[in-house]
């Protein structure tokens, strides 16, 4: 019966452990997409703002055929941008997941104006603060939005 009893307990240990290691595992997994995809969205922003530098009366959408990419550079179909009232906003076309928010966050230097956009078309940074602009109606809500540039 003592021999039962010591196998049952190495088997909800190991079990255990499994199940913490593989919950640690995806958590490091998120982070590091987030991560990825942040790093690919500043990226784009950064061509865009090149862009803008270059042609600063330009308004609209910069199609990407104007843009010049850095080396290795893989276009991640999210992304896109728009001039409106003379501000640059670079944003998702779909609601951001919260890793690569905060990592986008965390890779501009916790500048106040990255975020989302909100219901009611504000910005809400990703330190919770709601920043009273009106964000362009073609940013869809819960959108990554970097404005300026």
């Amino acid at each position: 019966m003592l021999q039962l009893l010591v196998a049952l307990m190495g088997i909800w240990l190991t079990v255990s452990y499994v199940v913490l290691d593989e919950r640690a595992q995806t958590s490091q997994f998120v982070i590091a997409k987030g991560d990825v995809a942040a790093t690919n969205f500043l990226s784009y922003r950064g061509s865009v703002v090149q862009y803008r530098t270059a042609n600063p009366t330009a308004t609209g959408t910069i199609a990407d055929g104007s843009l010049t990419w850095q080396a290795g550079f893989i276009r991640d179909t999210r992304w896109t941008n728009v001039i409106s009232g003379g501000e640059l906003y670079v944003y998702s076309s779909a609601v951001a997941e919260p890793a690569v928010l905060q990592a986008a966050y965390a890779k501009a230097g916790k500048y106040v104006m990255v975020g989302t956009k909100n219901s009611g078309g504000n910005l809400v940074n990703a330190a919770g603060a709601i920043i009273s602009i009106t964000l362009p109606g073609s940013i869809p809500v819960g959108a990554l939005v970097y404005v300026g540039g």
